[in-house]
């Protein structure tokens, strides 16, 4: 009986962490969520971009179709009418392709799921032609019936679980996941999904349905198409969102025993540290000691589609900061905590503005200027070149600890990743950040990774490292980044017009700390007068 029960034990843990494992090739370790994007435009994004420049995976939007809904706003991806596969995106077939050709490149495929509630309204037209009645709850495209929902009734209560899960988002008919009939529909669309090639998933909303009925529905679930280069036996990976700020009803620990959890706590910390509502000294140690889920549970990401466009929440955003957001991002590629998610978007003039459309509501595919950046309304955060330099960054330093935190109390801040990485940032709005610091990498002379590129060391910004591995660096104010990184894969050899002796190197240093000394003795001199 022990035995036994060691055995199914043992059986449950593999597969929980098995629906933590991403599936990412070698080497590869960030996300990117192209909210909205047709797949033919995924598909050469994979091939022409993601997959040359290091990223592990691609995160698309809900592919089953939907409302059609007055205006296009970006919600509408979120009120599905059936299980097809058919949106603006695309249709079965070209979802199809994409996975393959994601694949082809290296890059892995997720869908966001939207499982927990059908499109509201009377008379309901799908993108695939589908007709429903939400009135009546008739979805007849995918079967369901008034007996597949849960009774109708309002979300009144927050600090109510039962509520919250049982009762409706808005207007939304909420589906009853304990019935057999709806998890084997949802089951069905997950295996046809993943019979197409896709590595797993993102339950949209998660906190709004019951633990045990999403259990229910994985474990009926396939396992990865081996046709796809996934091990014998993969489970999909299974991400969770889970709106939680540590002051509601429903937890983000209730899930990760099924997967991996959407930690907002960190995005919230994150922009408000780098708004300067907080400072970034605040961000030490951040982790499960600021009350966050254990790393291997977490994605992290600076922003969300819906949090950026809430008015309420002081999110960062390309759109509306992107020297201070572009700082976060560098952090967020930097920090070993979580699974990094950079959310490629779009512009907007108002909070429910969908992607960039023609006159007939059809998705424009994203256009390039000659820099690689995108223009005709796609923002492509994923694209932009301190995003580019940080994931090789990220490739340099790997699983490596994080050590040599150093910080002034405020908004300068330093850190090691292990003997591999470097990276410091200046948030203050004045002044600059001069110091001799600690670097822990070899040494050796190494260029800045955001201003310099080995192909062009004329004028670039190089960092000497002396035998004590320690350097001096300058960040100011007026930098185009107020930042500085450097890993060991940015070492310049060969490049001795630069170098200088370990002697050298510590005598400018004691010379500084000579006169930062005399500069304390003046201060103390001024205020004892």
């Amino acid at each position: 009986m022990v035995a036994t029960c060691f055995i199914v034990l043992n059986f449950i843990l593999i597969t929980v962490f098995a629906q933590k494992t991403p599936h990412f090739y070698e080497d590869r370790s960030v996300l990117v969520s192209l909210l909205d994007w047709k797949f033919n435009d995924i598909a050469n994004e994979c091939e022409n971009f993601l997959g040359p420049n290091g990223y592990g995976g691609v995160q698309i939007s809900p592919v089953t179709e939907n409302a059609i809904l007055e205006g296009r706003p970006w919600y509408e991806r979120y009120q599905p009418v059936s299980y097809n596969i058919i949106t603006r995106s695309g249709n079965e077939k070209q979802f199809k392709d994409m996975v393959q050709r994601c694949n082809d490149a290296k890059v892995r495929v997720y869908v966001e799921l939207v499982l927990n509630h059908m499109a509201a309204g009377e008379e309901i037209f799908g993108t695939g032609g589908s007709k429903a009645n939400g009135e009546i709850l008739m979805y007849p495209a995918v079967k369901f019936n008034a007996s597949d929902f849960h009774k109708k009734c309002q979300i009144e209560d927050f600090s109510n679980p039962e509520q919250i899960r049982n009762c409706r988002i808005r207007e939304s008919p909420d589906l009853n996941q304990g019935q057999a009939f709806v998890q084997n529909s949802q089951m069905e669309v997950m295996n046809k999904l993943i019979e197409y090639g896709v590595a797993g998933f993102l339950i949209s909303s998660a906190e709004y349905m019951e633990p045990a009925h999403l259990k229910e529905i994985i474990s009926k679930v396939s396992n990865l198409n081996e046709n796809f280069d996934f091990p014998e036996g993969s489970r999909p990976f299974m991400m969770f969102e889970v709106i939680d700020y540590g002051n509601g009803a429903v937890s983000r620990n209730e899930y990760t025993e099924l997967g991996v959890v959407t930690e907002y706590r960190y995005t919230r910390d994150v922009s408000n540290a780098f708004q300067t509502d907080r400072t970034l000294h605040s961000l030490l140690g951040l982790g499960p000691k600021h009350g966050y889920l254990p790393s291997e549970d977490a994605v992290v990401f600076v922003h969300a589609i819906d949090g950026k466009r809430a008015e309420s929440h002081k999110i960062l955003d390309f759109n509306n900061d992107q020297l201070r957001y572009q700082m976060a991002m560098a952090f967020m590629l930097a920090y070993p905590y979580g699974i990094p998610t950079i959310i490629s978007s779009f512009k907007f003039d108002s909070p429910n503005q969908g992607p960039p459309a023609d006159d007939q509501g059809e998705i424009l595919s994203p256009e390039f200027n000659a820099e690689g950046q995108c223009t005709n309304g796609w923002t492509c955060e994923h694209r932009l070149p301190i995003v580019q330099h940080m994931i090789k960054f990220r490739k340099m330093v790997g699983n490596s600890s994080l050590n040599n935190w150093a910080d002034n109390g405020k908004n300068q801040i330093a850190f090691c990743r292990g003997k591999d990485g470097f990276i410091a940032f200046h948030n203050e709005p004045n002044g600059s950040f001069k110091t001799s610091i600690p670097v822990c990498l070899p040494e050796g002379v190494y260029y800045d990774i955001f201003t310099s590129n080995i192909e062009d060391l004329e004028g670039a910004k190089l960092i000497i490292v002396n035998d004590s591995k320690k350097a001096k660096i300058e960040i100011k104010s007026e930098d185009g980044y107020r930042m500085i990184a450097f890993h060991t894969g940015s070492r310049v050899n060969g490049a001795t017009d630069f170098k200088k002796s370990s002697a050298e190197i510590n005598e400018e240093i004691e010379e500084e700390l000579e006169e930062l000394e005399e500069l304390i003795k003046e201060i103390e001199d001024e205020y004892s007068e």
